[in-house]
């Protein structure tokens, strides 16, 4: 959840009108952690990285996949379906050290 602050915060207020979790607005991360408790509980905190991912500027398409993939294996609320390699995840951070 840290990771989706730090990297997209400034895009939050452009992804509200899809999830009304959001309507009270985000003005620190207080308010960010208990909108991200709402999603949770609703299991759309994958759904809103990706939606956050997609409306990226500054990613490029590649890196809007991988991290796409490393939010789906992180951000389930199916302990079971995350995924547990930590050199799954690393590849999805840092592919090109491993090309």
């Amino acid at each position: 959840m840290l990771c989706l602050w730090i990297l997209f915060e400034e895009n939050f207020s452009d992804v509200v009108l899809e999830f009304p979790e959001l309507s009270q607005g985000i003005q620190d991360f207080n308010s960010f952690r208990i909108a991200l408790e709402q999603l949770k509980l609703k299991n759309k905190v994958a759904d809103f990285a990706h939606s956050l991912i997609a409306i990226s500027r500054s990613l490029s398409e590649c890196q809007k996949s991988n991290l796409c993939k490393f939010f789906s294996g992180s951000l389930v609320n199916d302990v079971e379906s995350r995924s547990s390699s930590f050199m799954w995840f690393l590849q999805l951070l840092d592919g090109d050290r491993y090309v």
